[in-house]
């Protein structure tokens, strides 16, 4: 179901096309983008004969909510400048301004970028062989940009043990849950397993195929950076990874025909150019299990209580476990 725009919303992006654009330029579509967050729209601008010369996306952050991380539209900019000049698939930057004369807030606009999603849920259109190398192949070139140089400053580095207190408290909303205590437990050992040197570097927080468009099997764009930050760069693969296994969930995934974790791995390697840590890849899947138990486990309550309301997460209620039993055995085999 598609959601409603706000109220508004419509009047805006006209008035915004106008000054931008020119008096004669309309804002001929706008629609909410699907998703299980974020304020993201499709905005398509058309002359006075009604073609369409521009697709655009918009970014928005809630309003009245502290300009922070994930909703700080504007800190995702030079980022992605940054990204396309190394050569990264991401969206051309069209504007970002802090004038909240036009939305009301701060507000971020690129190119809609050509392609479509492959997905592992039943229904969508799964995802080919082609598909897992090349998204291995295009991180490992994210995973490659001289941050340090390009970045400085743009945000502060974090550790593994960062990255596992960051679902802290979303983990204690959760007492009382039936798999609390489970997870509480993988959390503990989680910190005391944690690497303490890791390849740190960009890193984008949410590596899966919903995030990723493709033009037949070609990697056309990276979407969706609100969670980018500077951290553990084999946390983005070992997520990758997780996702895309039916080992990681208790419903039926599209997974067959998925190169192996080794192959992906070699694919990986070959394009970032160095050796990866066995040991390291095998915590990074086991807190992606982790993290994603927990994420589940609060958009369920959220849902529930009627504060965000997302069907799809009572559909991922019965993988709590078993990505948790997940974490478990990647924490094994992580030595």
């Amino acid at each position: 179901m598609t959601r409603p725009l706000p109220a508004g919303l419509d009047a805006q992006a006209r008035a915004w096309v106008r000054a931008t654009y020119g008096d004669t330029m309309s804002a001929a579509a706008l629609e909410v983008l699907p998703g299980h967050a974020g304020l993201t729209y499709a905005l398509d601008v058309a002359d006075p004969s009604g073609t369409v010369v521009d697709r655009l996306v918009l970014r928005l952050p809630p309003l009245g909510v502290r300009r922070h991380g994930s909703t700080d539209v504007l800190r995702q900019a030079p980022l992605l400048r940054t990204l396309s000049a190394a050569g990264v698939p991401v969206a051309d930057v069209r504007e970002a301004s802090d004038d909240e004369r036009w939305f009301d807030v701060p507000y971020l606009v690129v190119a809609r970028m050509p392609g479509r999603t492959v997905s592992i849920d039943q229904g969508g259109e799964p995802p080919r062989q082609e598909h897992f190398h090349a998204s291995v192949a295009a991180l490992a070139a994210l995973h490659s940009v001289p941050w340090q140089t390009t970045l400085s400053g743009w945000s502060d580095p974090r550790s593994y043990a960062d990255e596992v207190h960051a679902w802290d408290r979303a983990l204690h909303r959760a007492a009382g849950s039936s798999w609390h205590a489970d997870a509480e437990s993988v959390r503990v050992s989680l910190l005391q397993a944690a690497p303490q040197k890791a390849r740190t570097g960009v890193n984008h927080g949410d590596y899966q195929f919903s995030n990723l468009l493709f033009v037949d099997e070609q990697l056309t764009a990276v979407l969706d950076w609100e969670i980018a930050g500077i951290g553990p760069q084999l946390l983005d693969l070992g997520w990758f990874l997780v996702i895309n296994d039916q080992r990681s969930w208790a419903h039926a995934v599209v997974v067959e025909g998925r190169p192996s974790d080794a192959e992906l791995l070699d694919t990986y390697q070959d394009a970032l150019g160095i050796p990866v840590d066995r040991g390291e890849l095998a915590y990074s899947r086991a807190l992606s299990a982790y993290r994603f138990a927990v994420i589940a486990g609060l958009n369920l309550s959220l849902h529930r209580s009627g504060r965000r309301v997302d069907e799809h997460w009572e559909t991922l209620e019965p993988s709590i476990p078993v990505l948790l039993a997940r974490a478990w055995q990647d924490l094994a085999s992580a030595g």
